[in-house]
């Protein structure tokens, strides 16, 4: 598991847990919540979010949780941050977000 570019020391509690779910590309980070139920994949996008991404990152969050269709559009609206994408398929769910 490798961290985006230009963060190196992460102090925040769970971050051994969520770095595990994390995978980083050339291209997309992408925080896979799959297994996880409501409300564990809108609360942990949060928390990613908010204390590992800078202003203009996008996140790509999946998650085969049914709730996270309602939830974590509400959350990204609710912080004023900004979802670029939603797709529902048959097992899982997948969002875009922007941080702005």
């Amino acid at each position: 598991m490798v961290w985006p570019r230009n963060r190196t020391n992460l102090n925040i509690r769970g971050a051994r847990e969520l770095a595990s779910q994390v995978v980083d590309s050339e291209n997309a980070v992408v925080l896979n919540l799959s297994g996880l139920r409501c409300p564990q994949p809108a609360l942990r996008t949060k928390k990613y979010i908010e204390r590992v991404m800078s202003t203009g990152d996008t996140v790509l969050v999946i998650s085969t949780d049914e709730l996270s269709m309602i939830d974590i559009p509400h959350l990204v609206r609710t912080l004023g941050y900004t979802l670029l994408s939603k797709v529902a398929g048959t097992n899982e769910f997948r969002f875009l977000i922007e941080k702005s």
